[in-house]
């Protein structure tokens, strides 16, 4: 068994944001904005079991607290500080199953994750019914079979196999466009792939 911990601390100042944004004519563009300071703390924690010679079992959890101290728009001098940062989720974990079994013809590898993620902003909390993202979790499952020593992999994925939706990403167009875009996430794919090692 190995157990990993790890705790942080950051301090910043004059935070860069690229944000979209159009003119009063309708022009689309992007800017930088400085969310002045803001500060990140948190921690991290990795566990791998080794249950038989085949079969590893790991885990991980973390969380995270972000906040801005001082955030005053350059622009309009409105006072943003109550915002989120974008995709910061205050907690995360994953499980992971990997088994491995040597055949006469190569190795198999069956290997199965779960990540978990907790709510989250992708616009600063604005129009957090359409731009923030609930919590969420994906499954995915990979089988393989190496031969030939190791020169070729044949292998078979299936990802967010519970076909959760989620979003990606978002942008906030100003009036007169006055547009919310939502970038979902993948949905439910699989495949197949060969590999040649040389």
């Amino acid at each position: 068994m190995r157990l990993n911990l790890s705790a942080f601390y950051s301090d910043y100042k004059d935070i860069q944001k690229t944000v979209i944004d159009s003119s009063p004519e309708g022009v689309v563009f992007t800017l930088v904005q400085n969310a002045a300071k803001g500060e990140v703390y948190g921690g991290e924690a990795e566990l791998n079991v080794l249950i038989t010679d085949n079969l590893r079992l790991g885990a991980t959890a973390g969380f995270l607290k972000t906040d801005y101290i001082t955030f005053v728009e350059p622009g309009t001098g409105a006072d943003r500080s109550d915002e989120l940062f974008d995709f910061s989720p205050e907690f995360t974990g994953s499980l992971t199953a990997v088994y491995t079994k040597d055949l006469s013809i190569g190795e198999l590898l069956l290997r199965a994750d779960y990540t978990y993620v907790s709510e989250f902003a992708t616009r600063g909390g604005l129009m957090p019914e359409l731009t923030n993202q609930d919590a969420y979790g994906l499954l995915n499952a990979r089988a393989a079979l190496t031969i030939m020593d190791g020169g070729l992999e044949l292998a078979a994925f299936a990802r967010n196999i519970t076909k959760t939706e989620y979003i990606n990403e978002s942008s906030i167009f100003a009036p007169p466009i006055g547009t919310t875009v939502i970038f979902p996430g993948l949905p439910r794919t699989y495949g197949a792939s060969a590999t040649i090692r040389f």
